[in-house]
């Protein structure tokens, strides 16, 4: 996570951008930075066997098609029980050593499963 926003940070140097603008933006940054540490330190991602999670204390959460699996990071993209929506990058890193497999054959075979069901062919 410090990485992604360290690379959009350093991006600002090499753009010619006036100083206040750069300042503004880097700040942005920032406060992306502490805003993603404070959600991934603010709960665990619980996993249900009915294709549902659940984030820290949000309450159940679904899983929406639009999540995606790039092998090297995920979105995981979700609907909560209240219709807010939400999205979240997750990295091998933000997870325990087994966390990161667990979750992608989770989403493949019990989220994945949920997502399909809802699709008209």
């Amino acid at each position: 996570m410090c990485a992604m926003h360290g690379m959009a940070a350093s991006a600002l140097l090499f753009l010619e951008l006036p100083f206040v603008l750069s300042l503004t933006l880097g700040a942005a940054i920032f406060l992306s930075l502490g805003r993603a540490l404070r959600r991934q330190a603010a709960g665990s991602l619980l996993l249900a066997d009915d294709g549902e999670f659940e984030l820290g204390e949000g309450g159940r959460l679904r899983v929406l098609a639009s999540t995606t699996d790039f092998g090297w990071a995920l979105w995981l993209h979700w609907l909560g029980d209240d219709g807010r929506r939400g999205a979240m990058m997750l990295a091998p890193d933000a997870l325990p050593p087994d966390g990161w497999r667990v979750l992608r054959i989770w989403l493949r075979h019990k989220a994945g499963a949920r997502i399909d069901r809802g699709m008209s062919y």
